[in-house]
């Protein structure tokens, strides 16, 4: 399934072995090579170390009342993890990044992600456009196959124009159920021993 990643600010951190909540998320951690979010920032009064983060390798389920992990175990210290620590270090966020296509020309500003719920991953770029460009589209939906490199800065996707990879078919196709001329039987005569 398919999700704004907006929704997962402020989420609910449940605890099976409390029964209750024991931290709300901040901010998510992406990776800026894979696009992956790696983990969450975690805020709460019960707590034992600050900052706090939550691996996403140790959410049990994303419902409807937030995240459910297993005990106030899973949520680790900044030295815990390595990636982790290197990752919230790069201060990386998609919000507000600038994407250009690959001529350089502007086409808006990030302002969400989707991701998709069963991997973590960011499917698309929620991308809101410039203010004369909006007259046409208000909003660009860039899928991640589109993007070329991702820099401190911007988001650089190919050109709309180009034609992409995957929808380039290489191989014909026939139809199966569509006879050829001479294997379809002969039509027009009878046999007049069939009669």
């Amino acid at each position: 399934m398919l999700l704004k990643t907006s929704l997962l600010n402020n989420m609910p951190v449940m605890s099976l072995q409390v029964g209750s909540e024991i931290a709300t998320t901040s901010r998510c951690l992406v990776s800026p090579t894979n696009l992956k979010i790696i983990g969450f920032e975690l805020t709460g009064k019960n707590l034992v170390t600050r900052p706090s983060f939550l691996r996403t390798e140790d959410i049990r389920e994303l419902s409807n009342i937030g995240f459910i992990i297993d005990s106030d175990e899973e949520c680790v210290g900044i030295d815990d993890v390595l990636l982790i620590k290197e990752i919230y270090e790069l201060d990386f966020s998609l919000d507000g990044m600038q994407v250009l296509d690959k001529s350089g020309q502007k086409l808006g500003k990030i302002y969400d992600t989707v991701f998709a719920t069963e991997t973590f991953t960011i499917e698309q770029l929620c991308i809101k456009r410039p203010f004369l460009k909006s007259f046409s589209d208000a909003e660009l939906l860039i899928h991640r196959n589109q993007i070329i490199e991702i820099n401190r800065d911007s988001v650089i996707v190919r050109n709309q124009t180009e034609s992409s990879d995957i929808n380039k078919s290489h191989t014909v196709l026939q139809n199966p159920f569509r006879s050829r001329r001479q294997n379809s039987p002969q039509t027009g005569t009878i046999n007049p021993s069939m009669k």
